[in-house]
């Protein structure tokens, strides 16, 4: 049986498709270096689609000037 992790980069990204919540983004991106390299901007980009940006205020709150700087690189205001 193949594990996620296994499994090309390709099937991961069509599987993460179907994944509804910026909570089950992140899971997938906490599972290993592998995955948070391929997701995370992904994971930024859906939080300032859907979530107003509220990585950049979480940032700029907690003093995370690489997170901040690259959520606005990526778009957001």
């Amino acid at each position: 049986m193949a594990l996620l992790q296994d499994l090309p980069n390709e099937l991961v990204m069509q599987i993460i498709e179907y994944l509804r919540t910026q909570t089950e983004l992140k899971s997938i991106t906490l599972i290993n270096r592998r995955f948070h390299a391929l997701f995370n901007d992904y994971l930024y980009r859906i939080n300032i689609l859907h979530g107003q940006s509220s990585a950049l205020f979480w940032s700029a709150r907690s003093g995370r000037e690489a997170t901040a700087r690259k959520v606005l690189h990526l778009g957001a205001d």
